[in-house]
């Protein structure tokens, strides 16, 4: 472990629990959109989770691992896909919980 690692385990810690509390009771609106070229709460939340493609803890561990020089990232992509278009609050806590228990 870097000298580091803890405090970046606790930023992203933090960065996970001010992610629930933002989403916490907008089950009802998670799609909603003012307009159709404006980003769904959902929509917001997959681009953060896979982008990088895959996320950035596999870019964190491959920096880290030296394996990994650079990675591409590309914008505009809402990561969205049927199942996630489907997902209830529950599902997309969990999908948030799995992303920030691999920053271990």
């Amino acid at each position: 472990m870097t000298p580091r690692m803890p405090g970046h385990q606790e930023n992203a810690n933090s960065i996970r629990t001010e992610l629930s509390e933002l989403l916490a009771g907008m089950d009802y609106c998670l799609d909603w959109k003012l307009q159709d070229s404006d980003w769904s709460a959902r929509e917001v939340v997959y681009h953060l989770l896979d982008t990088p493609p895959g996320g950035v803890p596999p870019v964190i561990r491959g920096i880290v691992s030296g394996e990994l020089a650079e990675y591409e990232i590309v914008s505009d992509l809402t990561n969205m896909s049927p199942d996630r278009s489907g997902h209830d609050m529950d599902q997309i806590t969990e999908n948030i919980a799995d992303y920030f228990g691999k920053m271990n």
